[in-house]
């Protein structure tokens, strides 16, 4: 292996980025490890559920049990064939 003196400029500017960012990821990974780790003795605080409590959903909007299929060409060129069209002022 060369000595610092004889390598060239760009082989020093190569070597202080790769540096930097096996420091940068090194840092994030062992942060991002830290917060998973906390995050397991760390109390949830979940609500409580009575007995013979229920899940209450309020849905909104048109409940189907099937998706209808829609043609992609007829919904780039806005032609909707299945829906009844209005005439404003009748």
């Amino acid at each position: 292996m060369a000595s610092a003196e004889s390598e060239g400029i760009f082989s020093r500017i190569g070597t202080v980025i790769t540096k930097t960012r096996n420091f940068v990821l090194n840092t994030l990974f062992v942060i991002i490890l830290i917060a998973i780790i906390a995050s397991f003795f760390t109390s949830s605080g979940s609500a409580p559920v009575p007995d013979k409590g229920a899940l209450v959903i309020d849905p909104r909007g048109i409940l189907v049990e099937e998706r209808t299929f829609s043609n992609p060409l007829d919904n780039l060129w806005n032609f909707n064939y299945d829906t009844t069209t209005r005439l404003l002022g009748k």
